[in-house]
C-alpha cells in the first residue's frame, strides 16, 4: 500500500515533490501540445497522468519518491495513447468526438482508478456501484451537474470529488471503530468499578458499619470512594493519563444501567451516598 510510504516522507519533501512534479508535467505538456491535433487542458493531462502511472506504479506520482524518475516515462505513454486514439478517431467517421462521449470513457478509468485506490485504504464494505453513485450525487451537489454533463472540467474535479469523498468515508468508519472500542473500554471499566465496590462494602470495617446502622446501609458507599487511590490503580489500565476520567464515566454507566443509584444527595457530588444493587 502506498500510505506507508507516503507517510514515511516529510511535509516539506512531499512539498518539494509537488513543485517538481508541476515543473516536469507542465514542461512535457508544453512540448505535447505542439504536436497534438486535438484539445486537451492542462488539467486533463494531468488526471490522465495521475491515473496512468497510479496504475503503472501504486500511487499518485506527489508521493513517490522516485517520481522524477518514473514521471516522464509515464508522461511519454499517455501522449502516445492520446495521439494513437485520435488518429484512430479520425479514420473512423463514425467516432463521437464530443465532450460528452469523451466524458464517459474518462468517468470510467478515473472511477476505477480512485476506487481501487479507496478500497485498499477502507475497512468497511462498498461496492463499486454504491460508490461511483455517492460521488455522482456529491458531484450534482458541488458543482450543479451530473459528471458526464460537465463537458471540460469533469476530469479534474472528479478527481477531486473522488478522492473527498474517500476520506470522508475512511475518516466517518474510523470514528466509529473508535466509538464502538471505547464503549467497549468503559463497559470493562465499569464491571472492574463494581468489582472494586463491592469489595469495599463486604470488608469488615463497612460490615461492621452497617451492624451500627442497619441493614440499609450495607450496600451504601459514598461517592468520593470511587476516587480512592486502590480504586484509581484498578481502573489505570484503562487509561493510564487520566484513570479519573475513566472512573467517571464507568460510574456514569452503571447509574445508566441501575447497577449503583444515588440516595441521597450531598452539598457537592463526591459527598453523595450511593447505593450498589446487586445483580
Amino acid at each position: 500500500m502506498f500510505v506507508g510510504r507516503w507517510q514515511s516522507m516529510s511535509f516539506e519533501e512531499v512539498n518539494q515533490q509537488a513543485k517538481l512534479y508541476k515543473i516536469i508535467l507542465q514542461n512535457h505538456y508544453d512540448d505535447f501540445t505542439n504536436y497534438y491535433i486535438g484539445e486537451i487542458t492542462y488539467d486533463d493531462f494531468s488526471c490522465k497522468v495521475d491515473i496512468a502511472y497510479r496504475i503503472e506504479h501504486g500511487m499518485f506520482p506527489q508521493i513517490d519518491e522516485r517520481m522524477a524518475y518514473n514521471l516522464p516515462q509515464v508522461i511519454t505513454e499517455v501522449g502516445r495513447e492520446l495521439m494513437q486514439a485520435i488518429d484512430e478517431a479520425y479514420q473512423d467517421e463514425e467516432t463521437d468526438l464530443s465532450p460528452y462521449s469523451q466524458n464517459v470513457k474518462l468517468y470510467k478509468k478515473i472511477m476505477q482508478a480512485c476506487y481501487n485506490q479507496f478500497i485498499d485504504n477502507y475497512h468497511g464494505d462498498l461496492e463499486f456501484e454504491e460508490y461511483c453513485c455517492k460521488i455522482d450525487i456529491k458531484y450534482r451537489i458541488e458543482h450543479e451537474c451530473f459528471p458526464h454533463d460537465d463537458e471540460y472540467q469533469m476530469a479534474a474535479r472528479l478527481m477531486v470529488c473522488a478522492i473527498n469523498f474517500g476520506k470522508e468515508q475512511i475518516a466517518t468508519l474510523d470514528k466509529s471503530i473508535d466509538e464502538v472500542m471505547y464503549s467497549d473500554m468503559i463497559e470493562a471499566a465499569a464491571d472492574t468499578l463494581w468489582d472494586c465496590i463491592n469489595e469495599f462494602l463486604n470488608t469488615p470495617f463497612h460490615q461492621f458499619i452497617s451492624e451500627e446502622h442497619g441493614y440499609a446501609s450495607s450496600r451504601r458507599f459514598p461517592r468520593k470512594f470511587i476516587f480512592d487511590d486502590s480504586v484509581l490503580s484498578s481502573l489505570e489500565p484503562y487509561n493510564t493519563d487520566n484513570p479519573r476520567e475513566v472512573v467517571e464515566e464507568a460510574f456514569s454507566w452503571l447509574k445508566k444501567k441501575r447497577y449503583v443509584r444515588i440516595v441521597e444527595k450531598g452539598a457537592k457530588s463526591k459527598y453523595d451516598i450511593c447505593e450498589l444493587v446487586d445483580v
